[in-house]
């Protein structure tokens, strides 16, 4: 006997897998994502940790002197702001690679053309 709905159970059941797996492949890519950013931070964590421990064991002890402590307060300062300015070049390169560039080209050449492109047109 032929049951004349069983094809369009059929295509709907075929749909819903479809739909599933592609819900499937969407989660699974933003969890790699996501583990990718956060490794991206664990290292970027360990390497200021080094860092820091490289600046710490170069540090010679200050005895009591308020000016030598400013002074040393004034390098760790500077030490740290250049730290700051080079964790946020490496995010506003991170962004123009993911967001800017059309078609996901990424070389070098074309991002130097997209600066170029920008400072001109500021």
């Amino acid at each position: 006997m032929f049951c004349p709905f069983f094809p369009q159970d059929m295509n709907q059941r075929w749909h819903g897998l479809l739909d599933g797996l592609s819900e499937r492949r969407t989660r699974l890519e933003r969890a790699l994502l996501n583990l990718g950013q956060f490794q991206s931070a664990i290292d970027e964590l360990l390497a200021w940790i080094d860092r820091t421990g490289a600046t710490l064991d170069e540090a010679h002890p200050v005895h009591g002197d308020p000016k030598a402590i400013e002074i040393e307060l004034a390098k760790l300062r500077v030490s740290e702001l250049f730290d700051s300015l080079k964790r946020q070049q490496k995010l506003l390169c991170h962004c123009v690679l993911v967001c800017c560039l059309p078609n996901g080209d990424c070389t070098e050449q074309r991002i130097k053309k997209e600066r170029k492109k920008r400072v001109t047109n500021r």
